[in-house]
């Protein structure tokens, strides 16, 4: 390794050396955090022990994240023009926001759930049989595709909107839509609001969203620069 690393060109190690040491720090904390589920129990100190400990490791993982985020400092806060202070204000929020998602990473499910109420008392209710989903009736009426243009409808296509702004590459933003769909289909038996109708997924999510939002996002930055 001694050997390597001496043969290796000091430029490399000074452009691709922060964000290794990042990819490796953030891999840890997700073992450590994957190690750290807690067990069922019912004993009322032995739970509050361990949501306590829980808390401490998670704002601890956390911390350690966003120091070494510091690192890309010049990178993340000079993205481009114009509004350079928007894009400051987008990526402090972002970094923000991986804070939190490490933190929760480190509690467990219960617990997780109990958070969102604070902020939504409507969540963390888990989808029962009489509950609408979104393949509630899979024939192709107007009447159903009109009913499922609801507030995702518009979260996905702003989504994309942001992500061709930032990530500028059309074939790995179509690729990353798709495999977005993929996942959904994947995880439905175990998330059941992921539940979608095949057009759905297809035409509502695909086209009429996503893929339109990626080309709309991308002639932007080409007309702002």
């Amino acid at each position: 390794l001694l050997a390597l690393f001496n043969n290796m060109d000091s430029n490399l190690l000074t452009r691709f050396g922060p964000q290794a040491l990042f990819v490796v720090t953030f891999g840890t904390i997700i073992i450590l955090g994957w190690q750290n589920k807690d067990e069922e129990s019912e004993d009322p100190d032995t739970i509050y022990d361990m949501r306590i400990r829980n808390c401490k490791i998670g704002m601890i993982a956390a911390i350690v994240v966003l120091a070494l985020q510091s690192i890309f400092d010049k990178n993340i806060y000079t993205l481009f023009k114009p509004f350079h202070h928007f894009w400051r204000l987008g990526a402090s929020l972002c970094v923000m926001y991986l804070g939190l998602l490490v933190f929760i990473y480190f509690q467990n499910t219960n617990d997780a759930r109990v958070m969102w109420k604070h902020v939504e008392p409507r969540l963390g209710i888990m989808v029962k049989k009489d509950m609408h989903t979104y393949d509630d009736d899979c024939e192709i009426t107007l009447h159903n595709i009109l009913d499922n243009m609801d507030h995702y409808f518009l979260a996905h296509f702003t989504f994309w909107f942001v992500a061709a702004i930032i990530l500028r590459d059309v074939y790995m933003l179509n690729f990353w839509s798709i495999l977005d769909e993929v996942l959904e289909l994947s995880a439905q038996y175990k998330l059941p609001h992921f539940r979608e109708c095949w057009w759905d997924h297809v035409f509502h999510d695909v086209l009429l969203t996503n893929t339109p939002a990626i080309f709309l996002g991308v002639f932007f930055v080409s007309k702002i620069g």
